[in-house]
């Protein structure tokens, strides 16, 4: 503690020799010896989490985009609302991988899904051309 007063008072000394104001240089120069201080206790680790975009939300974009609202309210939105749900549970609760599974997972289902819709489409489509042709 006297090592971090004799600093203090070094750099009053600078200050005074060229004509600072005393306010404006004890904000700036205190602010910055907290912050070394709590580096140096490992406390800036922890606030380096910036936030983030919700996980998925390039591929809740494309559909919005690329499906109807009709489909898209019906029978998307609701898988990204549950993945969101029980993503960020799993974060609160620190199970990293359950929230990498819940990932993965609704982009299996999200795969399906469309997998499926083509199908039926493709289907429905044949089946009209069969009744129009035959």
């Amino acid at each position: 503690m006297d090592s971090l007063r004799a600093f203090i008072e070094w750099l009053e000394q600078i200050i005074k020799a060229h004509g600072l104001h005393r306010d404006v240089w004890r904000v700036t120069i205190m602010g910055k010896l907290m912050q070394l201080m709590l580096r140096q206790s490992g406390w800036r680790r922890a606030t380096r989490r910036r936030a983030t975009r919700p996980p998925c939300s390039r591929l809740y974009s494309f559909f919005r985009f690329v499906c109807s609202r009709k489909q898209f309210k019906r029978v998307y939105e609701p898988k990204f609302a549950d993945m969101r749900s029980e993503y960020f549970d799993a974060i609160q609760s620190q199970h990293t991988w359950k929230a990498r599974w819940v990932i993965m997972r609704t982009r299996l289902e999200l795969l399906m899904t469309v997998l499926v819709s083509l199908g039926l489409s493709v289907i429905d489509k044949a089946i009209k051309i069969w009744k129009i042709g035959g």
